[in-house]
């Protein structure tokens, strides 16, 4: 449902354009762009009657600085109107979000991808200042006023207008109403929604999600805002001034998070922070995420025992950081840590909040490396406050990271501090894994019920942002589709993977297809999978549920067999009955003591085990599933 965004609203006027009807007479028609040899005229745009348009720079554009370039156009007779989280989505004759062009039609916006150069013409100025957070221009047809380029400026600290005009005295009227309506917007840092935009249902058609398909996303859409909230700190999340000259593990930004808004314990601090990592590539990339604390400050003369925990899948677009959700992205994962007088510091991972780069889902490598270094800039944003000693914990995505980690060659040394880790569900080879669920997930009729299908169209999209021309061979058309359709609306987990549930499988699947041919996918695994013969120098503890249809229990136990044939001390711990989520607090006073006896240093086993535990009464016991299945077909699997 949208909603206008009145004039009134910011102007002050008694009246307002709300109906549909009243925006109507002021569409104008599309009209080409000029061509190269037109752009030599002194005036390119003399002869032309331009549609209104709107465009920014960047995706992370105050909202209420939209609403004021939005009412200018309505003002001067321009159609527009937005979504109730104050998203363009028609009538606007052309929003371009960087490289990305949204232009209107009569049924709702389409996107295209136009050059961002097309809209930098020849005798006209953007006078941005360093450090500048965002650029508005907007420009007007010819007719009744003349041609003009504004651009607004807006930086973390305070607002300034800038404007060039092309000639003809018309245009200081314009820029006269512009600098009112800037001057009426408050001072202060831009937050709004940054993911799971709503698009229009004609827009959704476009992408063969019907009827079925809407209902689901209307479902996981409202769940994940839930989640990943809708105010997100874009100041914040922007990469910092002094990044270009930083080292991996450097701190970055640090910032005290208003415990008014969390949906947390009470009694914890937390802070987020900007830091520095190492990408897939090698490069240097800007990372962020949290640092917590108990309330209680450590007996005098210690510190606090530090755990480093790596999140489980909440998406894989910049606005599903955990540091910006209301829960810090908890499932009964971190808290418990607080409980038993950790401090913990969790990284969002590269490209989720900060986005400098996309972010590599299951990219266990970079992700390896970007808890490593938010160990170092933590201790950089709080010197002397916690222990050398430190451990990792990690559930699903952040298992198989934590256990890439314990691989990792900067913690193989005593030195390091580091004690081990705890990897619960963890993803570990995931081509493997997709080359199981084709061959034996698929083919059957209740393959929805197994959450790894649904998953799979987010690991294409890390595939693709390392590779970025990959095209998923193995997908069907309609789920190639669905996957572009949850990038445009920047979709987290929930919607990203209900996009694909109403799918049957010839639409899921190509014919004949199977990842077990895909060259890249199996490149990307040998860069990043864990327990492919790389020694850990500690322990790892494997928490593993046996009815896990998300990370399969087959998958697991292999990886688990391959380090322990890598001569590396391993404990599979495999609990009956227990789905994916299910798993991490049911486990929690195991792992819990764990990690005390690592921080002891209490002599664990030098040798590997694998342990059933025993349910008490498994029948009573809450055991729920990610979906409606038993335990059966998993068994099955497994044989």
């Amino acid at each position: 449902m949208s909603s206008r965004i009145p004039l009134s609203q910011i102007f002050n006027f008694s009246s307002s354009l709300n109906s549909q009807e009243s925006l109507n007479d002021f569409v104008v028609p599309d009209t080409p762009l000029p061509n190269e040899a037109e752009e030599e005229n002194d005036d390119p745009f003399s002869s032309h009657n331009y549609d209104p348009t709107v465009y920014i720079d960047r995706f992370d554009a105050e909202p209420q600085i939209i609403k004021t370039a939005i009412a200018l156009q309505t003002f001067l007779k321009c159609s527009t109107c937005v979504d109730s989280a104050n998203v363009p989505t028609i009538s606007i004759r052309r929003l371009n979000f960087g490289s990305r062009s949204y232009r209107s039609t009569s049924n709702g916006v389409r996107a295209g991808l136009l050059p961002s150069i097309k809209f930098q013409r020849k005798g006209y100025m953007n006078l941005m200042a360093a450090g500048s957070d965002l650029r508005i221009p907007v420009l007007l047809p010819a007719k009744p006023f003349s041609i003009y380029k504004c651009t607004l400026f807006s930086s973390s600290s305070n607002h300034h207008l800038y404007q060039a005009a092309y000639t003809r005295s018309t245009v200081m009227l314009v820029i006269t109403i512009l600098s009112f309506l800037y001057l009426a917007l408050p001072a202060r840092s831009a937050t709004g929604q940054a993911t799971n935009f709503n698009i229009s249902t004609v827009e959704l058609q476009s992408y063969g999600c019907n009827v079925s398909c809407q209902a689901i996303l209307s479902e996981s859409n409202t769940a994940d805002l839930e989640t990943s909230g809708t105010e997100f700190d874009f100041d914040f999340y922007s990469t910092a001034n002094n990044f270009s000259s930083s080292a991996p593990g450097d701190l970055l930004k640090l910032q005290p998070v208003d415990s008014s808004v969390l949906k947390i314990p009470d009694g914890i601090a937390t802070f987020r922070f900007q830091y520095t990592s190492i990408d897939l590539d090698g490069t240097i990339v800007p990372s962020s995420g949290f640092i917590a604390f108990p309330f209680a400050s450590p007996a005098y003369g210690s510190q606090f025992p530090l755990v480093a925990f790596a999140h489980g899948t909440i998406g894989v677009h910049r606005g599903c950081a955990p540091s910006s959700s209301p829960s810090l992205y908890d499932y009964n994962s971190w808290v418990p840590l607080m409980y038993n007088g950790y401090a913990v510091v969790a990284t969002d991972y590269a490209g989720l909040g900060n986005n400098y780069t996309l972010h590599k889902y299951t990219a266990f490598t970079a992700h390896a490396n970007d808890v490593f270094y938010s160990v170092q800039a933590a201790r950089k944003a709080f010197p002397g406050v916690f222990t050398k000693d430190w451990a990792s914990v990690g559930h699903s995505q952040g298992g198989g990271t934590v256990w890439k980690l314990s691989e990792h060659p900067l913690v193989q040394n005593h030195t390091s501090g580091y004690l081990g880790t705890v990897a619960i569900s963890p993803a570990s080879k995931v081509f493997d894994m997709a080359v199981e669920t084709f061959e034996r997930i698929i083919p059957r009729p209740d393959f929805h019920q197994f959450v790894v299908t649904a998953e799979l169209g987010q690991i294409v999209y890390g595939l693709k942002a390392f590779f970025p021309n990959y095209t998923s061979p193995w997908f069907a058309y309609e789920m190639r589709k669905r996957v572009e359709l949850a990038n445009l609306m920047q979709s987290c987990t929930l919607s990203f993977m209900g996009l694909s549930l109403d799918l049957p499988r010839d639409q899921f699947a190509a014919a004949n297809g199977t990842p077990a041919t895909d060259e890249l996918f199996k490149i990307f695994q040998d860069m990043n999978a864990p327990a492919q013969g790389d020694p850990a120098s500690r322990p790892i503890l494997i928490i593993q549920g046996w009815n896990d249809t998300s990370v399969l229990p087959q998958s697991t136990l292999e990886s688990f067999q391959a380090t322990v044939n890598a001569g590396n001390v391993a404990y599979l711990m495999r609990y009956p009955g227990l789905d994916h989520s299910a798993t991490i607090a049911a486990s929690t006073p195991l792992w819990l003591k764990y990690l005390d006896e690592l921080f002891a240093h209490t002599k664990q086993p030098c040798t590997s085990s694998d342990t059933t535990i025993v349910p008490f009464n498994l029948d009573v016991a809450k055991a729920p599933s990610e979906l409606p299945l038993s335990e059966q077909p998993l068994l099955s699997l497994l044989g």
